[in-house]
């Protein structure tokens, strides 16, 4: 049968689809579904030596790629080149494993000089964490505790019971590691990939 076309229209249905999520979730899926694995190239393609190292090297970083979870890292890191136009890995030393590990790093966050075109020329780079100040505190400032409380002006049972984050700036020359909160310096360590 036919609607009376005078009749008034029916209820519509007030859900919404986030149809840009979806594309993005699309997308992502189909960048990483298939990845490119760590590709170890010898120095020098007419030395033996050099080429027997990097094939021995392989398996090694396509494990650590693997345990890692890249392809995982990879899809966070394509949500940001989406919205930020830029994707940010920041590889590390990670003690709690005594091995090499990589963090996807909020675009908006990292800062680097004004005259310098790419990472290379910059004399330092900026990235603004925001993490638990429990965390902080027993990882990276110990040695700090009772400042990091004086200027936040929070007590050490206020911090047990609501655990605030703390928010600082860690600066990256090629020299040294410097993590500054408000104006004060609260640690300088060498950076660990000086070499």
């Amino acid at each position: 049968e036919w609607e009376d076309p005078d009749r008034s229209a029916r209820k519509t249905s007030q859900a919404k689809d986030n149809r840009i999520f979806l594309a993005i979730e699309h997308d992502t899926n189909i960048l990483t579904g298939r990845p490119s694995k760590p590709l170890v190239m010898p120095g020098s393609m007419e030395r033996e030596d050099s080429r027997q190292v990097a094939e021995s090297l392989q398996p090694m970083f396509i494990e650590l790629y693997r345990q890692r979870q890249v392809k995982k890292k990879l899809k966070k890191g394509i949500r940001h080149l989406y919205f930020d136009r830029l994707i940010c890995f920041y590889p590390f030393w990670n003690v709690e494993i005594n091995d090499i590990d990589v963090r996807v790093v909020d675009p908006k966050k990292v800062r680097i000089p004004r005259n310098a075109n790419n990472e290379e020329e910059a004399e330092w780079i900026a990235e603004e964490i925001e993490e638990p100040l429990t965390k902080a505190l027993a990882t990276k400032f110990a040695d700090k505790k009772d400042e990091v409380l004086r200027q936040m002006g929070f007590s050490e049972l206020h911090v047990a019971k609501v655990n605030p984050k703390i928010k600082y700036v860690m600066f990256c020359t090629d020299d040294d590691v410097i993590f500054k909160y408000n104006a004060n310096i609260l640690k300088r360590i060498k950076n660990p990939t000086w070499d």
